[in-house]
């Protein structure tokens, strides 16, 4: 049954309203298509609107249904075709992101009572908590930096890691022969894998988007951080856990890029930071001390391989100090001037909400990878899914070039067009 179809049956009368923003390109064929559907549309002529209410969702494709609260006007998810194809008759409505505690409780129910290492033997959920932290590892063996990582995390774990971080493994492999060829050299636990419905939940739970992908919790399963992976680059053995590896409200970008291909994110270029790192703590409050809830993220950006990107990328290769945002999502840089105080990041982030920056260059980035893939002794060379990421933000900041990132086992090619 199509969404209109259970709009009609089910989630109109649960609460749902619908509104049409069309992506047609007349008015009658606005009209033809509209005709059709039972719900409220925007006005065709309304292209501003549709243009703002786009930027704002980051929607990069369609369809694409975004689903927000009706009574704050808050976001729930920009991925509402995959909610209602989880619950199509809207049985557990409104679709609120789940509270602390409720994660928590989720997180246990799909970790499930059994766990299992690589010789067979089953483990309960207490093993997990015999350590102050979890880590979950979302990983296969067909995915190339997969491979390149789990080796990293593996010599971790055996040189300091693993006294403080109990592991499981949540594999995406197809089936079990390359699950028990992968996971055999793991000396951490994982879900089984006939449990995919489980492992389906705790991706979901996460917003895991690509592999690989580290979570880590507490021993009381709440979230540390989502960027695992990123952190265990920068503190091998978890000496800092938890605070070094949480989300901070500013960062330098050399040291942690992570956030900066899917969020807006505020440069300071060059070496005067105190404005914008104050700006950033002024965000993270009103945001309850949550990063995740920011609107923006900040970074300084001092001299560094990152930077270098960045200014290429944003076109001030020789501005030694400037006040720069960028959108990587959609494809936007705007220069904000030189001066870096609070007053001035302030100004210019109203501007910016008030689409009276101008945009510099639009930018669009392409990515194609072709890998070689061992799996089991077998060798192939194939595209790799778009469930696997790239580490980091080096594939994204090249701007009229094309590089080749060698990652050992994979190869890419990436070009940005302007």
């Amino acid at each position: 049954m199509c969404i209109r179809d259970r709009y009609t049956a089910d989630l109109h009368d649960k609460g749902l309203e619908i509104v049409l923003v069309s992506a047609d390109r007349s008015e009658d064929a606005f009209q033809e298509y509209y005709s059709q559907q039972p719900w409220l549309a925007l006005p065709h002529s309304e292209a501003e609107a549709n243009k703002r209410l786009s930027k704002k969702f980051s929607v990069e494709g369609i369809p694409c249904l975004v689903l927000l609260d009706a009574t704050t006007g808050a976001l729930i998810t920009t991925d509402g075709r995959t909610v209602l194809s989880n619950d199509p008759t809207g049985e557990q409505m409104p679709w609120l992101p789940p509270t602390k505690q409720q994660a928590r409780a989720m997180a246990l129910e799909a970790l499930g009572d059994v766990l299992v290492d690589a010789a067979g033997e089953s483990w309960g959920l207490t093993r997990l908590t015999t350590k102050p932290f979890i880590g979950l590892f979302f990983s296969a063996s067909w995915c190339p930096p997969c491979r390149v990582i789990t080796p990293k995390l593996l010599e971790a774990y055996e040189n300091g890691l693993g006294d403080k971080m109990e592991i499981v493994f949540i594999s995406s492999d197809g089936d079990q022969q390359a699950f028990d060829c992968y996971f055999r050299d793991m000396p951490w636990l994982a879900v089984p894998f006939d449990r995919s419905d489980d492992k389906a939940n705790l991706t979901a739970l996460y917003k895991v988007k690509g592999i690989p992908h580290l979570v880590v919790l507490d021993n009381q399963f709440n979230v540390v951080t989502l960027e695992g992976i990123t952190m265990l680059a920068q503190d091998t053995t978890g000496e800092t856990l938890p605070g070094g590896w949480q989300p901070q409200a500013f960062t330098i970008v050399n040291d942690d890029p992570t956030a900066v291909n899917e969020n807006i994110c505020v440069f300071a270029m060059g070496d005067d930071h105190d404005g914008l790192r104050e700006v950033a703590h002024e965000f993270l409050e009103r945001a309850g001390g949550e990063v995740g809830r920011m609107p923006y993220r900040f970074y300084g950006a001092p001299a560094g391989a990152v930077t270098t990107r960045i200014r290429c990328l944003a076109a001030c290769e020789s501005d030694p100090h400037l006040l720069v945002i960028l959108d990587i999502k959609d494809g936007f840089f705007y220069h904000a001037g030189a001066d870096l105080s609070v007053g001035a990041v302030k100004e210019a982030l109203r501007l910016f909400e008030a689409e009276e920056l101008e945009p510099q260059v639009r930018v669009r980035v392409r990515v194609r990878v072709r890998v070689r893939v061992r799996r089991c002794g077998e060798s192939r060379t194939d595209e790799v899914p778009s469930l696997v990421r790239l580490t980091r933000v080096d594939f994204v900041l090249s701007v009229g070039v094309s590089t080749v990132i060698d990652l050992a086992v994979d190869r890419a090619q990436v070009t940005a067009l302007e």
